[in-house]
């Protein structure tokens, strides 16, 4: 009888152990998917205020400063971050305009956020070689003129340069 009762406390303990392991795979698993999550959350939020640019672009340079530093805390991910981030995206994207990810926007919208973020550095650090860049990007995307917001954009980032 003792030694029904050892194997079967073995067999609990075994068991124990394996869904031991089980839960802390999950939580693995759990914690890197909600990383992930948050990451891509803080990536869309830049995403949208990118798209709205239009609408804040034109203030004076101390209240565009404030108004991206009020972005930044509230995203807790700062526009340079997103630029680095975004560029480093943009080239990793395979040869046939699929994203390895597969959640990101086709690559014209890509070219043209990126062209905005550097073209708002750029106004908040006149910084010559940020306005550089946002010109490379923006023209990147110029076989689509015909699409409103990248005429928009095209033509305020080219005058931003001149």
């Amino acid at each position: 009888m003792h030694i029904i009762a050892l194997k079967t406390a073995e067999k609990i303990k075994k068991i124990i152990f394996g869904l031991t392991v089980v839960f802390v795979m999950l939580c693995f698993a759990i914690n890197k998917s909600y990383s992930q999550t948050e990451q891509d959350n803080k990536i869309k939020f830049w995403n949208d205020y990118l798209d709205s640019a239009y609408a804040y672009i034109w203030l004076p340079k101390d209240q565009l400063q404030d108004y991206i530093a009020q972005r930044e805390k509230e995203n807790e991910k700062s526009l340079n971050e997103y630029r680095s981030e975004s560029g480093q995206r943009l080239e990793s994207r395979n040869a046939d305009n699929t994203a390895s990810d597969g959640k990101w926007d086709n690559r014209d919208i890509m070219y043209r956020r990126l062209a905005i973020a550097h073209a708002i550095i750029s106004l908040n650090s006149e910084s010559g070689e940020e306005l550089a860049k946002a010109v490379e990007m923006i023209d990147r995307i110029k076989k689509n003129e015909g699409i409103p917001e990248n005429i928009y954009w095209i033509n305020y980032i080219h005058a931003l340069k001149e």
